[in-house]
């Protein structure tokens, strides 16, 4: 839910479990985007705390920059920052 001023929390954690199936496999392709204020800095929180950030998308959305990590389980989790 949105309130005006409100800022949203993602937790990405690690995880020995694989989604608690035995034959589970990571989203490589469909995954969640999230919208955020400051792109650089999340991608240097990610990176301290271990997560791998591959930028290599980063100009390939109009009017956006976007990073990739994964979560825990090897998901993929795209992170975006408007362009002013």
């Amino acid at each position: 839910m949105d309130r005006p001023g409100d800022r949203g929390r993602l937790h990405l954690t690690r995880s020995g479990r694989r989604g608690g199936a035995q034959d589970f496999a990571p989203a490589r392709k469909a995954h969640p985007a999230f919208l955020v204020d400051d792109l650089d800095a999340t991608a240097v929180r990610l990176e301290r705390l271990g997560f791998a950030v591959d930028r290599t998308e980063e100009h390939t959305f109009p009017g956006h920059r976007r990073l990739h990590t994964a979560d825990g389980n090897g998901n993929r989790v795209e992170l975006l920052a408007e362009v002013p």
